[in-house]
């Protein structure tokens, strides 16, 4: 590990310099045995144990992991569009995902391998980006610990997360860099990606120089206002999407801990999540080596995790966290074996539950 003074990162050394081919050397091993291990736990689970949601289509087990939950409505959006009913629980589901399954011809087996290069891609990024902030050794630990995460299944899944991982650390590094237009634009694609990608400004706001460039820190809000401009034009509301998680997910907004109470087990899962996240955020503005991103890192922690905080359930808190990436920075310190010893059969219960419909992801 490189000492303090080695550590603190300057302006002149955030230069956006993405080194593909290291990045992906970085990146692959760990992305591609973890998703054979958890591809074959979940198929495994899914033949032997049988799948808990019979609404949701059946697919073969080599591609059930990856097509289940909300990869039914991503798929559903890709090949039919936009229902006109403010009601329909496809509404919940921003648009550019079904945007680039339609380019891929929107089968299930394009859905998987397109599923996979986003998931890819996201770690190539993050590996490049924490290799820039820390070290290459750092970097290497980061992409274990990522590929290994208790919902890590969902890396390579028809989900999101892959994709939002690649925009919000390539956008976040551009506004490190001091390229404006290119954090702009990378913030613009993330808030067409999912609802809490508009609050990518606030790092966005924290990691630009001062200045005019600081106005790219409003290229995430586009996203949803565009969204909620197409809704609006197409089944009368605009805030449909708000509506129809509200609608399909009844939840007491802004009271998180509500189901908490109950000592739900998905629950509790979900504060241990959270105990984890508030803990790296402080343990990262601890760390006056890291120049911007000791104020940046646990803005990015606190933005990207609010809103699903606020939306009265921790039951996917395991999941939303796996894309506020600054997480992983302070948890590659912890020493390995206790890192294996807690999240191994963690990983391995989440992974058999999500694939057998037993937990929410």
């Amino acid at each position: 590990m490189k000492s303090s003074s080695a550590l603190r990162v300057s302006a002149s050394s955030s230069a956006l310099h993405f080194d593909l081919p290291d990045a992906l050397k970085i990146a692959i091993l760990p992305f591609l045995v973890s998703r054979l291990l958890l591809g074959l736990a979940a198929g495994l689970a899914y033949v032997s144990i049988g799948f808990a949601r019979p609404g949701d289509p059946q697919h073969p087990w080599p591609l059930a992991p990856w097509l289940s939950w909300d990869a039914v409505h991503y798929l559903r959006i890709a090949r039919a569009g936009y229902p006109p009913d403010p009601t329909s629980s496809d509404l919940g589901f921003f648009p550019l995902l079904p945007l680039l399954l339609g380019a891929a011809g929107a089968s299930e087996w394009a859905a998987v391998a397109l599923g996979f290069v986003l998931g890819l891609a996201g770690f190539a990024v993050l590996a490049a980006l924490t290799a820039r902030v820390w070290d290459r050794q750092a970097a290497v630990r980061v992409c274990w610990l990522a590929a290994f995460w208790p919902l890590a299944i969902f890396w390579s899944a028809v989900y999101t997360e892959g994709l939002f991982l690649a925009l919000a650390a390539g956008a976040l590094w551009s506004a490190w860099a001091g390229g404006a237009l290119p954090a702009a634009a990378l913030g613009l694609a993330a808030g067409l990606l999912r609802p809490n990608g508009l609050m990518l400004a606030l790092p966005l706001l924290v990691l630009l120089p001062a200045g005019w460039a600081r106005l790219a820190a409003l290229g995430p809000l586009p996203g949803p206002a565009l969204f909620a401009t197409y809704l609006w034009a197409h089944t009368g509301r605009p805030l449909a999407f708000l509506a129809s998680q509200a609608g399909h997910h009844p939840l007491a907004v802004g009271h998180p801990f509500g189901r908490l109470l109950t000592l739900d087990p998905v629950e509790v899962l979900g504060f241990g999540f959270l105990l984890l996240a508030v803990a790296a955020a402080v343990w990262l503005a601890t760390r006056p080596e890291l120049g911007a991103w000791r104020v940046a890192a646990p803005v990015t922690i606190g933005a990207l995790l609010l809103p699903s905080l606020a939306s009265g359930s921790l039951a996917s808190f395991g999941r939303y966290s796996m894309a506020a990436f600054p997480v992983y920075w302070a948890l590659q310190r912890v020493p390995t074996r206790l890192l294996v010893l807690a999240v191994a059969p963690t990983t391995l219960a989440c992974t058999v539950l999500t694939a057998t419909g037993r937990l929410t992801p």
